[in-house]
């Protein structure tokens, strides 16, 4: 008998998964090697320097890439490997913010010799421009120096609000009580890799809600 890629034989032998369930079980089961191989890819790519800037960036694009696979998983073609799969998703995530920093260096370029008041008026444009995933993440993220729920941004607790308890929990346990996999898993009663999934689809329920919430359709 043959596994589908990206997931463990003794599991899913004989098994018909779908898409959606190979990539989760991928993610459940080797998260710690797309942890590992996120690291490698930020570090030779050059994106920060030092240990803890590696860290925090890795655990960025991390998290984008569970998100991501999570929510296009019906594409996913099992018939490939799940691991490279994820971790093509994590090297075309570093790939954006490359770009983002290169076009950011050449903002401040262009604007190097222009007024204060020109300058301010680029930041609120920026401020404008936000997506819906920029304005969800500097919200949760903002969070990250609050010691509770209740000492965190308006918005936050304004997003917050927006999903059920389950999600919320989830949510302010990752990103404002600020819990390791390890912890969070601990805390749950699952795995570290579901709990990575956990956390993933609470985020992209909260991300639904928004959209709903402001009136826009679906992308």
């Amino acid at each position: 008998m043959t596994a589908l890629p990206g997931a463990p034989s003794s599991d899913i032998d004989n098994q018909a998964l779908t898409p959606q369930e190979v990539v989760r079980r991928a993610i459940e089961t080797y998260y710690s090697n797309i942890q590992t191989g996120v690291r490698v890819l930020v570090a030779r790519a050059g994106l920060a320097e030092g240990y803890a800037s590696i860290a925090e960036m890795s655990d960025e694009v991390f998290q984008y890439t569970i998100e991501t696979a999570l929510k296009i998983a019906p594409r996913f073609d099992p018939s490939h490997q799940a691991q490279s799969w994820l971790l093509g998703i994590a090297a075309n995530k570093i790939k954006e913010i490359r770009r983002k920093n290169t076009r950011e260096a050449d903002h401040i370029q262009s604007v190097e010799g222009e007024d204060a008041q020109n300058e301010s008026s680029g930041s609120d444009g920026d401020i404008e421009d936000y997506t819906t995933e920029e304005r969800i993440d500097a919200a949760i993220y903002h969070s990250a120096h609050g010691d509770s729920l209740e000492d965190s941004s308006p918005l936050l607790n304004e997003l917050l609000s927006l999903v059920d308890d389950n999600d919320r929990r989830i949510l302010t346990l990752a990103y404002v009580d600020l819990l390791s996999g390890v912890e969070l898993a601990a805390t749950l009663g699952i795995r570290e890799g579901a709990a990575y999934v956990r956390v993933a689809r609470a985020k992209e329920h909260l991300r639904k809600k928004y959209l709903v919430a402001i009136g826009r359709k679906e992308l």
